[in-house]
């Protein structure tokens, strides 16, 4: 559950695990944001215009508080170069993810082809040793 309130008025409250809001989520988690930590770092946001903060109050919630979500809660639109910025850099995150997501398949794979060679090259010998055949002359 995520709210916000400004001036004592609450102006967003959602349930992130609801699935219509899984693929916002999604780019929570390209840019590195973890819905599933707690006691984490609060991030403020800009979205490419001007913007002042102060008087930023937090608050343990009790774990027996009951917090319900806005049913009709729909996120302020990003609009005109604000939205041109952030769909780039949206889409560059995504790029690093699946390059990065590619890169430690590769690695894995490169890895399991070792050692699958390693496994028919090797023979055991003894009480827990290896030697590799060409080593020992078999």
């Amino acid at each position: 559950m995520i709210e916000h309130w400004l001036n004592g008025e609450r102006v967003l409250s959602f349930d992130y695990t609801a699935p219509k809001w899984a693929e916002y989520v999604d780019l929570l988690g390209a840019r590195g944001g973890d819905l599933t930590g707690r006691n984490g770092t609060l991030w403020l946001q800009d979205h490419g215009q001007d913007v002042w903060f102060r008087n930023l109050r937090l608050r343990v919630i009790p774990e027996d508080e009951v917090i319900t979500p806005d049913p009709d809660f729909i996120p302020m639109p990003v609009t005109g170069v604000a939205l041109e910025k952030e769909e780039a850099r949206v889409k560059k995150m995504l790029g690093a993810a699946a390059k990065s997501a590619k890169a430690k398949a590769e690695k894995y794979a490169a890895k399991e082809t070792a050692d699958s060679q390693r496994d028919s090259e090797t023979e055991r010998v003894g009480t827990g040793f290896y030697c590799s055949r060409s080593r020992i002359g078999l």
